[in-house]
C-alpha cells in the first residue's frame, strides 16, 4: 500500500500483517512494515500503538521522543521504540527510512536488553548487513501476499541478535579503522572520498567518521590531509622536486590548493618550510 499522510512521499510503501494465534504465542511477528521517505517537518506523537518499533535511518536525521526525553538519530542509526508507552518521532531533515512494528513472546526481553545496553538510538557497526536483512524482509512482504511466519520470525530474530552482537564489536571497529588507514597510506595520491573509506570499513559514513576520530584523534579527511602533508614535508626536505610536482605527487588538485593546505597545517608556505631545512 502507498502512504497518503502529509509530509511522507507518495511513493512510500507499507504493508500490514495480522499474525496467527500460533505466531502470537511462539514467534516474532510484524504488525506493519514499510519503507518511508519523510519530508522535513514531519511530526508524529501518540500515546500508544501496541508494538515495538525499529526504524533504520538510511539518510537524514530524526528526533525520537520517549519518556527519557528527545534523542537524535542520524543516518546509519537504528531507533528502537516501545510503542506501548507514549512516544513520537519527527523528521529534522528529509529522511529515508525502513521500519517495522513488531511484537512477540520475547519482544519485551529483547527490547529491554538492547536499550539497557545501548539506549534507544543505536549506531551499529554492522549497519549495512542489518539494513540488507531489513530490506529483504520488507521485500518479502512486497512480493508475497502472506510471507511464511516462521521465516519472518527468524528474520526478525536475526536482526535483533545482530543489534546485540554489534554492541560488543570493538575488534571489528579497530580492524575497520586499521584497514582504512593502511588504504590511505597506499593511495593518498588518489582521490579518496568518505564513502570509499566507510565502504571499505563496512560501516555507515556517520558511524565510520565517529569511530575513526575516536581511535585516531582525527576525522578521515584530517587524517588523509595529515598523510599528504607528511609526504610533502619529506619531499620538501629531501628532494629537488618542484612545488608543482610535490603537489601532484601528494594528491592535491593544484599548486594553490597545496600551498593553502600546507600553510594552514604548518603555519608557513612550502617554500618557507624548504628554506628552513
Amino acid at each position: 500500500m502507498y502512504n497518503k499522510e502529509e509530509k511522507i512521499s507518495n511513493t512510500s510503501e507499507y504493508f500490514l500483517n495480522t499474525p496467527s494465534e500460533t505466531a502470537k504465542q511462539l514467534f516474532f511477528y510484524p504488525t506493519a512494515i514499510g519503507q518511508f521517505d519523510y519530508m522535513a517537518g514531519y511530526d508524529l506523537m501518540r500515546s500508544r500503538y501496541d508494538s515495538y518499533l525499529l526504524i533504520f535511518i538510511e539518510k537524514g536525521e530524526m528526533e525520537i521522543t520517549i519518556d527519557k526525553g528527545t534523542l537524535t538519530a542520524h543516518s546509519g542509526d537504528v531507533a528502537l521504540i516501545n510503542c506501548y508507552l507514549p512516544h513520537g518521532y519527527s523528521a529534522k531533515t528529509d529522511c529515508k527510512t525502513i521500519w517495522i512494528h513488531f511484537d512477540g513472546s520475547t519482544a519485551k526481553q529483547y527490547f529491554d536488553y538492547i536499550t539497557e545496553q545501548a539506549g534507544n538510538v543505536i549506531t551499529p557497526a554492522n549497519y549495512r548487513s542489518l539494513y540488507q536483512q531489513m530490506y529483504s524482509l520488507f521485500n518479502d512482504h512486497r512480493q508475497k501476499e502472506k510471507p511464511n511466519e516462521i521465516s519472518v520470525s527468524l528474520a526478525i530474530t536475526s536482526i535483533l541478535q545482530g543489534l546485540i552482537s554489534s554492541l560488543g564489536c570493538n575488534d571489528t571497529v579497530s580492524d575497520g579503522v586499521k584497514k582504512t588507514t593502511a588504504y590511505i597510506a597506499k593511495n593518498y595520491k588518489n582521490k579518496i572520498s568518505l564513502s570509499d573509506l566507510s565502504e571499505l570499513a563496512g560501516f555507515s559514513p556517520y558511524y565510520f567518521t565517529r569511530v575513526f576520530k575516536k581511535e585516531t584523534g582525527m576525522t578521515p579527511h584530517q587524517y588523509l590531509l595529515s598523510t599528504r602533508i607528511s609526504v610533502a614535508k619529506y619531499n620538501l626536505s629531501t628532494t629537488r622536486m618542484t612545488i608543482s610536482e610535490i603537489a601532484s605527487n601528494c594528491g592535491f588538485d593544484d599548486d594553490s590548493a597545496f600551498c593553502y593546505a600546507f600553510k594552514k597545517w604548518e603555519g608557513m608556505t612550502p617554500t618557507q618550510y624548504r628554506a628552513n631545512k
